[in-house]
């Protein structure tokens, strides 16, 4: 298999893109440098890589060694998982022994060793200057995730599971089994950081299979924006989902040119997307 020159952009104030040349046998080893924020802030950091190896790694692999750890659970960093089917977050913290608990069975529970397949997003609460997320760019043909939905439209939190940038409007599509209507309270809804604005945008789908605001919906203007590796966004459908993503690069060769990052999604305990319940 012909190695993949893979990008990955840091998200955060102030980041810049840095890629990481080592090569493997038959893929490229990446990272993306995460600014975080202080210790009462959550970062958003979206998983576009697998583990060395192939694997999908754990929390404990990816974040283990570079955050607080502490058997006092007030002490140690925290990091927050959407679970779509319960539509909260839940809550973990790192112990001395380098493994992530469920902070309401801090006690009694077992690590936490599930896997991150691509496509997940986590909320990071460092407590440290900047994270580094690294591992392989994935190589699979496509990456399968299953979104929730319902009349209610309950919310996923995703991101792009290969790391290169995407379009907004190519990010998740009609073809993928999104629902589009010209009537806003029927389309299924997109909701990201703009870091232009400096703040969340929420996006319904229109009949022309376009992403449109919701606050200038008879405007009749599609967004125009990109998501790029590192970002996560909030997905609410009025029906399931098997997303699946088709790896974006065929010749395995992209070799894209720096670029400086705008600020990312970073918020305060109950505000942003911790406007959802906790346990």
């Amino acid at each position: 298999m012909k190695r993949m020159i893979a990008f990955l952009l840091g998200i955060g104030l102030g980041a810049t893109v840095q890629a990481n040349s080592l090569a493997t046998t038959c893929n490229m080893v990446g990272f993306v440098n995460v600014p975080t924020g202080g210790t009462n802030q959550y970062t958003c950091v979206g998983m576009n890589f697998q583990s060395i190896g192939g694997r999908f790694g754990s929390l404990s692999d990816l974040l283990g060694s570079q955050l607080r750890k502490s058997d006092q659970l007030d002490k140690s960093s925290k990091v927050m998982l959407w679970d779509a089917d319960a539509q909260q977050f839940v809550a973990y913290g790192l112990k001395k022994d380098g493994q992530f608990y469920a902070v309401n069975e801090w006690l009694t529970a077992r690590p936490y060793r599930k896997p991150l397949r691509p496509g997940s997003v986590m909320l990071v609460q460092g407590g440290v200057e900047r994270l580094t997320i690294s591992g392989e760019a994935c190589q699979a043909d496509a990456v399968t995730n299953s979104l929730a939905g319902g009349p209610a439209r309950p919310l996923n939190l995703i991101c792009y599971p290969y790391p290169v940038p995407v379009d907004v409007q190519r990010f998740i599509t009609i073809a993928d089994g999104a629902q589009a209507s010209d009537v806003m309270a029927q389309a299924d809804r997109l909701t990201l950081w703009d870091a232009a604005k400096r703040s969340f945008v929420t996006l319904g789908l229109k009949a022309d299979g376009k992403w449109h605001p919701l606050n200038n919906w008879a405007a009749n203007k599609p967004y125009t924006g990109v998501i790029k590796p590192g970002e996560g966004a909030y997905f609410q459908s009025s029906r399931p989902i098997i997303w699946v993503v088709r790896r974006p690069y065929d010749s395995m060769t992209a070799t894209p040119a720096p670029a400086q990052v705008q600020p990312a999604a970073i918020f305060d305990e109950g505000s942003g997307l911790l406007n959802a319940p906790i346990r």
